[in-house]
């Protein structure tokens, strides 16, 4: 089958971007399909189309399949819209990662919420099937969008997590709580980091909080609390070296009420953090609440600096919940929340979409 994957992600990945489209990507190929798609660098096994809309719309237009990825962007769908008109049309598949108001309308106008809502509940009608990365996108998906066939294919991290050598954080204070992440989301709680950070560094002088991605610098306190370290900017190969020499993660958010359904995300951070095995604090919302046992498989807490701060010293007094937490978490992501289930949920659908369109069913 040949399968052109529509995103607009950045690839080869670098920090959390663009790891879901190599993952799955990389599954589609393992799995013997044809994949094309862009990038800088694309997955062993798949095809690196060149930049531009005239070669997207030749590969569309002998394409089986076409998966488009949509997120607060809000642009891959129209991309695509133009080419549908091919015949054999080939099958389409939505990739539905948020809402579109969850990122990029995000404050603002009502009237122009309006409109892109409108745009895009029309678009939805070109598409075949979809799947969603999470149960609480559902009610988005079927109605807002008008989407019927629906599939939950859950974000992963990849299993057995890479082993990597210890970051420069491993030489930081006794006991290390890890935040990565872009200061350029609001949703991404980075605020709470570093006032959570200030509560410890009276409260529980042995931990540091390390953060790392882009935009930190404008997101963290002035003065910053001494027991924060700014790690800057991480590529994937930081991400590991940071998880190895971290002994819990930071999975934290705001809501995101001006979204349907709220925060509906599915934190590919959480999953990582699991493989890794570093026991979690992680925000009692949405998702996160259905995925994190609390006490179990990490340690829920209210979106608030104290929550967190209380939560952390938890963790560093108690080595035995550290492990507990750690190792149930590896086995979440052991069972389950791996991309090798994700990649062949997502094969399974486009073969199974794909068929259907060939027997006339579509």
């Amino acid at each position: 089958m040949r399968i052109v994957y529509v995103h607009s992600q950045g690839l080869p990945p670098a920090g959390g971007d663009g790891v879901h489209v190599w993952a799955v990507a990389s599954r589609l190929a393992e799995r013997g399909h044809a994949v094309l798609l862009r990038g800088a660098a694309v997955p062993p096994g798949t095809e690196r189309m060149p930049p531009g809309r005239l070669p997207l719309l030749r590969a569309i237009r002998s394409a089986d399949a076409v998966l488009v990825r949509i997120d607060g962007r809000f642009g891959n769908e129209r991309l695509t819209a133009g080419a549908l008109a091919a015949r054999p049309r080939p099958a389409v598949v939505w990739e539905v990662n948020s809402s579109l108001e969850e990122e990029a309308l995000h404050g603002v106008a009502p009237r122009e919420v309006a409109r892109h809502r409108r745009l895009r509940r029309l678009l939805a009608g070109q598409a075949d099937a979809a799947l969603v990365v999470s149960p609480e996108l559902l009610p988005y998906a079927r109605d807002q969008l008008g989407l019927a066939d629906v599939a939950v294919v859950e974000n992963g991290a990849d299993w057995p997590w890479p082993a990597a050598e210890p970051s420069a954080l491993r030489r930081a204070g006794d006991f290390r709580a890890v935040w990565m992440g872009s200061g350029h989301n609001p949703w991404q709680a980075l605020d709470v980091v570093g006032a959570a950070a200030r509560l410890l560094e009276s409260g529980d002088p042995g931990v540091v909080v390390a953060v790392a991605g882009s935009g930190i610098a404008g997101g963290l306190p002035r003065p910053w609390p001494g027991n924060l370290l700014h790690l800057g900017a991480a590529s994937r190969d930081d991400v590991a070296a940071h998880l190895a020499a971290a002994d819990c993660a930071l999975v934290l958010y705001h809501d995101t009420p001006w979204a349907p359904g709220g925060f509906t995300m599915s934190p590919i951070k959480l999953f990582e953090a699991w493989s890794a095995g570093l026991p979690v604090v992680a925000t009692a919302l949405g998702s996160l609440r259905r995925l994190v046992r609390d006490g179990e498989t990490g340690l829920l807490v209210d979106d608030d600096p104290a929550a967190v701060a209380a939560a952390v010293s938890r963790l560093h007094g108690d080595p035995g919940l550290r492990s507990r937490l750690a190792e149930a978490g590896r086995a979440a992501v052991r069972d389950r929340y791996n991309w090798r289930r994700a990649g062949d949920e997502v094969a399974d659908l486009l073969e199974r979409v794909v068929a259907a369109r060939r027997s006339g069913r579509r």
